[in-house]
């Protein structure tokens, strides 16, 4: 027999998703009082919070994820119940689990939701596990972070690589943070940008002391707008400049030659196989191949035939 709407909103999990709307008569049925839950801005669940959690532990996350997302508060009982039973959430598969994360990450209040994630011991249970595997992060550490987060523009790969940053100050360990984002099923190119990006960062904190060639290196590489931003957020929370007139400069002077600024990103015009042509073996190789690109991006050299030019005048000599 088919269950009544009344039985159908009681196995739902929160009551602002247990309400119906009746078209023909063009009104709300609400058996779980989830109308007046809106008002009041709560997140509830229908029946006793860990009930509902033991029919799917995500619900413990898509709490915080709805709280975030919808600027509601979560009900004390709802939030003891996830503290009480935070380490079953291994017990969800890492894509469901990463597919709520990210509505937080990316939600309007996301600094909220990552305090929460950790006060409710989620995030042990789910990235930090066991206490011997970090370093301790101070409350001010932490505090940053958060305001990091508010900083940040809603951009997907911004906010993972801010919060992959988090978990690593506890591990201070960059292989740690690329075990975790294998562990969790994050595509190739996500994982490989939050790990350069990571990487480049104390490297970036330099950026007025770099020479041209050291600055457009960085400034032609996939992520370099996403490391960026993360310095800028990081310079403006100690109040520093992140030379923004510089970055402008750069990008506007290859975007309006995107052919080049293209071939720069990725420097197509000569390979290894074409130093092998010209009887160049060994270490020789990567070193010509590097003066050869600094050439082309310093723009004192503009062609295949330029480039190979100097590399025969440079053995020749």
């Amino acid at each position: 027999s088919f269950a009544t709407a009344e039985e159908d909103a009681m196995r739902r999990d929160f009551t602002i998703n247990g309400i119906f709307y009746d078209p023909l008569g063009q009104r709300h049925i609400d058996y779980v009082n989830g109308l007046a839950d809106i008002k009041k801005k709560i997140i509830r669940t229908i029946g006793e919070p860990i009930e509902r959690f033991r029919e799917d532990y995500l619900r413990m996350l898509r709490a915080i994820r709805f709280a975030v997302q919808k600027s509601f508060r979560i009900d004390k009982a709802v939030l003891d119940g996830i503290r009480s039973h935070a380490e079953r959430i291994v017990q969800i598969s890492k894509e469901r689990i990463v597919s709520e994360l990210e509505g937080i990450l990316l939600s309007i209040r996301s600094d909220e939701g990552l305090k929460l994630l950790r006060d409710c011991g989620l995030l042990k249970w789910l990235f930090l596990k066991s206490d011997s595997d970090f370093i301790p992060v101070d409350e001010l550490q932490f505090e940053s972070t958060l305001s990091g987060f508010r900083l940040a523009p809603r951009d997907r790969l911004l906010r993972w690589t801010l919060f992959f940053r988090f978990l690593n100050f506890y591990y201070q360990d960059l292989m740690h943070i690329k075990t975790l984002l294998q562990e969790n099923k994050f595509d190739n190119k996500t994982r490989d940008s939050i790990l350069w990006v990571l990487e480049k960062l104390p490297l970036i904190e330099s950026w007025n002391r770099m020479g041209p060639y050291e600055q457009m290196s960085l400034a032609v590489a996939v992520d370099f707008k996403t490391l960026f931003r993360i310095h800028a957020i990081d310079c403006q929370l100690k109040g520093k400049s992140a030379s923004a007139d510089t970055i402008d400069a750069l990008c506007q002077r290859f975007q309006s030659d995107p052919l080049r600024w293209e071939q720069m990103k990725k420097f197509t015009l000569l390979n290894g196989n074409d130093l092998v042509k010209l009887g160049i073996r060994g270490k020789q190789i990567g070193e010509l191949l590097e003066q050869a690109k600094q050439k082309y991006i310093l723009g004192e050299l503009h062609s295949r035939q330029a480039l190979l030019s100097f590399i025969q005048n440079a053995i020749a000599e």
